[in-house]
């Protein structure tokens, strides 16, 4: 994570900011998308959801939204990190939820104008647990519990539609792909 934070103030000074992020083995490794838009990003890590929230709290009164929430285990803890960007209207964030109940926030707050812009797949106290941002913006596509060919026929049907992927979560648990 150390090298991580090097690297990002590293590319900000040449006009590069991190965009999207993923932490993996133990918050080991990280790989990132940077591009050269600013938009105001920031990069938050937290040591419990409670610190997370208060943060994603703090950063909406001051117009930035959460862009890209990310959950890992360190040392038998869950970690969220997340980038805010300088952005105005309503958001959401939830957490904790089985699939099930997943697909239907999803719904619903899709029903209220808000779109699904980020999500995580994770594990607590043992349980598939699902997390989500949402914000007002344009309209999205979701689908879950794919296989791999029928993702593969979905994204063809959506560049049809002029839809383009802009999510994805993959997660393997007992050797199987989930």
């Amino acid at each position: 994570i150390n090298d991580f934070i090097k690297e990002v103030k590293k590319l900000k000074l040449i006009g590069y900011h991190c965009f999207d992020f993923d932490v993996q083995s133990n918050g080991l490794l990280v790989d990132a998308i940077f591009k050269r838009q600013n938009q105001g990003n920031h990069i938050v890590w937290a040591e419990d959801y409670d610190e997370f929230q208060r943060i994603w709290q703090s950063k909406s009164k001051k117009e930035h939204r959460l862009h890209d929430l990310e959950t890992h285990s360190f040392n038998g803890r869950t970690v969220w990190s997340g980038i805010f960007i300088r952005s105005s209207g309503r958001s959401d964030m939830h957490r904790n939820l089985s699939q099930k109940d997943f697909e239907q926030k999803v719904r619903e707050l899709k029903a209220e104008g808000l779109q699904l812009v980020d999500f995580e797949v994770y594990f607590f106290n043992r349980k598939m647990r699902w997390a989500g941002v949402w914000r007002q913006g344009p309209n999205f596509e979701t689908a879950f519990g794919l296989s791999g060919s029928d993702f593969y026929k979905r994204i063809q049907k959506e560049r049809k539609r002029n839809f383009r992927l802009s999510e994805v979560e993959c997660l393997r648990a007992n050797g199987q792909q989930l």
